[in-house]
């Protein structure tokens, strides 16, 4: 589980054009926009790393399921609903719309956007991703 969370931390910070994630001993740190993002692998780290962050707006993307972490998240953080790690091999295709819509891609370094837009200009659909060599991790679709 620890690679795949170092995989997705990395592709994660490159889509959100945050800097390289710093390695803690509880998992990374990511900040952006000067707000601290903590991606947490470690449980037991966890009541240790919760009293440090103090910034409001932080953000925790735990690697451990929502009973594991209910004891340790105080008053004050809000829980959303879980996400789940998903895998598949990629192969290069090229993209393509129905009839009446538009693709338009992006790249910006390993950061790829990609817009899906109406024959009037407007966007129908967005997705961006990071790459990591042979990994990519999507984000915001």
């Amino acid at each position: 589980m620890i690679n795949v969370a170092s995989q997705w931390t990395k592709g994660w910070a490159i889509s959100r054009g945050a800097g390289k994630p710093v390695a803690e001993p509880w998992g990374w740190r990511i900040e952006i926009e000067g707000i601290g993002r903590y991606v947490v692998t470690d449980l037991q780290w966890l009541k240790k790393l919760l009293p440090t962050v103090t910034e409001q707006g932080a953000w925790l993307k735990l690697f451990v399921s929502p009973e594991e972490a209910a004891p340790y998240l105080t008053q004050g953080w809000e829980r959303t609903d879980p996400g789940f790690m998903m895998t598949v091999d990629l192969d290069r295709t090229e993209p393509r719309c129905p009839a009446g819509y538009e693709i338009e891609v992006t790249a910006s370094g390993a950061a790829t956007f990609v817009r899906i837009l109406t024959a009037g200009g407007e966007q129908a659909a967005r997705g961006q991703m990071g790459r990591t060599g042979e990994t990519v991790v999507v984000d915001k679709c």
